[in-house]
């Protein structure tokens, strides 16, 4: 399943690390954004991550009330283009940087020194993983996977009760 942290997890174990992901999933938000926080940090560095189907985040049945996969991609692209609060134009340039060392804006973060850049088009997106990516790969909250389980199982019971009547 594409919400099964430990199942995506075995999948790489076996088969990746990958050089690509395509996500082609549910294309309901909550199980892009984990199929994203899991896989992304495990594809190999200079790896490419693509979402499809994105439109359907727009329509009120892939709406979840899960973590919005839209409101993520605004993040990595704020991250991304974020740099400038460092004064980066290279990550492996952070330590050299006067103009970081003279904002003291706090370390960047995993995702900020692994998306290399963001491609959105109409209704895919391609994200980069950066060549010089960090191993130290972030934790997935446990929550998130109980909270799309939880979701479907209220929207099963609410289809359930509403054809009832």
């Amino acid at each position: 399943s594409q919400t099964d942290i430990k199942f995506l997890k075995d999948i790489n174990s076996k088969y990746g690390p990958f050089d690509i992901v395509i996500d082609d999933g549910s294309h309901y938000s909550s199980d892009m954004t984990i199929s994203f926080d899991v896989l992304f940090p495990l594809l190999k560095p200079d790896g490419l991550y693509v979402v499809e189907d994105l439109h359907c985040l727009y329509w009120p049945q892939f709406r979840d009330g899960g973590r919005s996969f839209i409101k993520r991609l605004s993040r990595i692209l704020n991250s991304v283009n974020g740099r400038g609060r460092w004064g980066l134009s290279e990550i492996k340039n952070e330590d050299r940087d006067e103009v970081y060392q003279e904002k003291k804006n706090g370390k960047p973060n995993w995702w900020d020194r692994s998306v290399e850049y963001l491609h959105l088009y109409r209704s895919i997106v391609f994200i980069k993983k950066y060549i010089g990516a960090s191993n130290d790969i972030p934790e997935v909250s446990q929550k998130l996977q109980l909270y799309a389980k939880a979701w479907r199982f209220m929207e099963k019971a609410w289809r359930k009760i509403t054809k009832r009547k």
